[in-house]
Parts: structure tokens; sequence; C-alpha cells
């Protein structure tokens, strides 16, 4: 199986449905049931995790148009994604999506009617060979299209969050995710050379609030940050091209299963 394995679905639903959080929390509740519907242990380990879940979901779009909160029509079509880097996962969420008994979700707020699936595929390997053909003239602005939160660890090995994209927790974030899930991972002194060599140029940014249900709050920035690279080190590049190729797929930052830190990256 591939690596990475992104499904778009497209669904309906059958009454009006008040989103009381983020809608990217709607999506991770609907990949739960669906896992649960075959494997409730492994739903619900998944849930429990505290290591990097290998899932990675959008919010909900509608008409290409992202729905952060508010309500849900019926006879309206909606479309999101779900990423899954887990063989396991991803058989039992294709077993449920595709089974014609599960054809309508029961979610506690609605019934949910899958229209349409998509898939995209994509492996570590393909993502590194992408990357080999890149070339920086100068370096990279990465925009954030949904609220991003960064963690960072202190000396009591308890993260604080970071409201701000420095180039370092960017690509820390995403070094540590590739190299949990990949078996061709990226060499430690990648960081330290990011430290020295990559460094903000300009930027727009907002801070905004994310509800995540039951009175939970967190806040996560969007809008965009452009990056100066200073070095031309072949290999270096070659695996930061990977990363921000590798964050297009999974996302940015803190609370990837509910939609945040969705990014497009552009090269310069």
């Amino acid at each position: 199986m591939s690596d990475l394995v992104e499904y778009s679905i497209s669904f309906t639903v059958d009454r009006k449905v008040p989103l009381t959080a983020f809608s990217g929390v709607f999506v991770y509740r609907l990949f739960l049931t669906l896992v649960s519907q075959v494997d409730s242990l492994l739903a619900e380990d998944l849930h429990g995790s505290r290591k990097f879940k290998p899932i990675s979901c959008h919010p909900v779009y509608f008409d290409s148009r992202i729905i952060k909160r508010g309500t849900l029509f019926p006879n309206r079509v909606y479309s999101t994604k779900v990423l899954i880097l887990s063989e396991d996962v991803n058989l039992k969420f294709a077993r449920a999506l595709l089974d014609t008994s599960f054809e309508n979700i029961i979610l506690p707020a609605c019934v949910v009617k899958v229209e349409k699936i998509g898939l995209r595929i994509s492996s570590f390997r393909q993502i590194l060979s992408e990357a080999e053909k890149t070339v920086f003239t100068r370096g990279f602005t990465i925009v954030f299209k949904t609220p991003c939160q960064l963690g960072k660890l202190t000396y009591r090995k308890t993260p604080i969050f970071r409201l701000f994209p420095d180039p370092y927790y960017v690509l820390r974030n995403l070094y540590n995710y590739w190299n949990a899930f990949t078996e061709t991972p990226i060499s430690e002194d990648f960081l330290k050379w990011v430290d020295e060599n990559i460094h903000e140029e300009k930027f727009s940014l907002v801070t905004e609030p994310v509800y995540l249900g039951e009175g939970r709050v967190t806040v996560g920035f969007t809008g965009h940050c452009a990056y100066r690279v200073r070095d031309s080190g072949r290999e270096y590049l070659k695996a930061l091209a990977a990363l921000l190729f590798f964050g297009e797929w999974v996302g940015v930052g803190k609370h990837r299963s509910i939609g945040m830190g969705r990014v497009e990256c552009k090269l310069s």
C-alpha cells in the first residue's frame, strides 16, 4: 500500500446541523464512527492516542469555501478530505466507507449520506523524488488556510503553544511527523541547518479562536508567511522541499485530526 492515502468525500445531511465546534471536529467524528463500525477498539485507540495520529482531516467545504462554524443544511452537497498514513487504519476505513450497508452514516446530530468518493495516493519515496527535481531561487511562502498552532517544548518537557510560524518550529513539526511514519527518515542535522539558514522575510497573520466542543476553545493563526533560504546545500534543500510537499498533504502543527493547520506551500 502507498504510504499516503487521501479520501475526498462528498456528502449530504438529512437535517439542519448547527456546528457547535470547528467543522473539522464534525469530520473527525465521522471518521471515528466509520472506523468503529469495523473495529471499535481501534477507533478508541486512535481517539485516545497522545502520539502522532496516522490521520489528518480537512474541515467541511461548500463550493470550495471552508466552513469553520455555522450550520449544515439538507439538500446541499458538502465535501471534505481524510488522509491516512497507516495500512491497518486505511483498510478498515475503506471497508466501512465502501460497504453499502454503511452508505448512511448515523451520527448523534444527523444522518450522513456519502454521495461521492475520490482517492489520491502517494508515498514518501514519491515525495522525495519530486523534491529532488525542485529548485529554490529565493525561498518559499506558506499559506495557513485554517488556524495553526505550534508546540514548543520547555525544559520541563511540558509544551507551550506558539502563535507565530517561526521556520524552525514549523519544519521541526513536519520533520517529527515525517520521521514518525517513514522508512526514509531525515537526519537530525537538517534542523540545525534550518535554524541557521531560514528566516521570515514578510508575513500577514491574524489569530482566531477555534472551538473544540464541550466548552473548549483554543487559538490558532491564519494568513501567510514568506521565508528566505540563505544556504544552497542540495541535500538540505531536498529535505526542505520534501517536508513542504508533505505539509500540504498532512497539515502543520497541533490538531491535524480536526482540520487545523491546513497549508499551501509556494516555492520562489
